[in-house]
C-alpha cells in the first residue's frame, strides 16, 4: 500500500514536472487558482527534487570528484542541498514583497509555487549537472525558469508588459545576489567547521 502511494506521488511529480517545462502555459493555466499551503508545496514538490540532486552530487562526488572522506562528501553535499532550500524559501519572502510594491497577488502560498515551480529548470540543471563536471553546460538549461516566471503572470489577470519585464528582472537580481550570498555563507560555515573539527579526516 505504501510503495503505491510512492509511486503515485513519484508519477505526480514527473507529470507535473514535465508540464511545466513543456507547456508552461497550460501549467499555469491549471494552476490558476491555486491555493496549496506553502509547506505542501515544499514537502510534496521541491523536498522529492531535492533529494534527487543529492543523490546526483553524491554519484557524482563520490565516483568522479572528490578524494575526501564519506563523511565529508555527504557533509558537503547536504551543506549544498541546505543552501538551496534556504535561497529558495528567502526568495520566496523577498518576491512576496516584490508583489505588494506592484500591487499583484502576494498570498504567500501563491508566491510559493510561482517561486517554486518557476524555478524548476534550475533545480532539474542541478541534477543533471551534478552527476559529472563534464555536465556543467546543462546549467545553461536553467535559464528557462526566466521564461516559466514571465508566464506565470498570465494568470494574474491584465498585467502590463512593462510591469510584468520589472518584476521578472528585479525578481531574478534579488534571487541571483540572494544565491550567492547565501551559498557564501554556508560554505563558510563548512570551512569553519571542516578546519576545526577532525571528523573529516580519510
Amino acid at each position: 500500500m505504501h510503495t503505491d502511494n510512492y509511486t503515485m506521488e513519484i508519477k505526480d511529480i514527473f507529470d507535473k514536472v514535465k508540464l511545466i517545462i513543456t507547456t508552461p502555459e497550460q501549467f499555469w493555466s491549471e494552476n490558476k487558482e491555486n491555493n496549496v499551503h506553502l509547506i505542501n508545496t515544499l514537502k510534496n514538490f521541491l523536498v522529492p527534487l531535492v533529494i534527487l540532486w543529492f543523490v546526483t552530487l553524491f554519484i557524482g562526488n563520490f565516483f568522479f570528484g572528490s578524494n575526501e572522506s564519506l563523511l565529508y562528501i555527504i557533509s558537503q553535499n547536504l551543506t549544498v542541498i541546505f543552501s538551496c532550500i534556504a535561497w529558495i524559501i528567502v526568495t520566496i519572502y523577498l518576491y512576496r514583497e516584490i508583489a505588494v510594491r506592484f500591487n499583484i497577488n502576494n498570498n504567500i502560498n501563491r508566491c510559493a509555487d510561482t517561486i517554486i515551480y518557476s524555478f524548476t529548470p534550475v533545480i532539474l540543471s542541478e541534477i543533471i549537472a551534478a552527476i559529472h563536471y563534464n555536465l556543467g553546460f546543462i546549467h545553461i538549461f536553467g535559464l528557462y525558469s526566466v521564461y516559466i516566471f514571465w508566464k506565470a503572470f498570465e494568470r494574474e489577470g491584465e498585467l502590463s508588459k512593462d510591469k510584468r519585464t520589472a518584476i521578472v528582472v528585479v525578481t531574478f537580481i534579488i534571487a541571483i545576489v540572494t544565491g550567492l550570498l547565501i551559498r557564501l555563507i554556508f560554505n563558510g560555515a563548512f570551512s569553519m567547521f571542516y578546519e576545526s573539527s577532525n571528523l573529516f579526516v580519510s
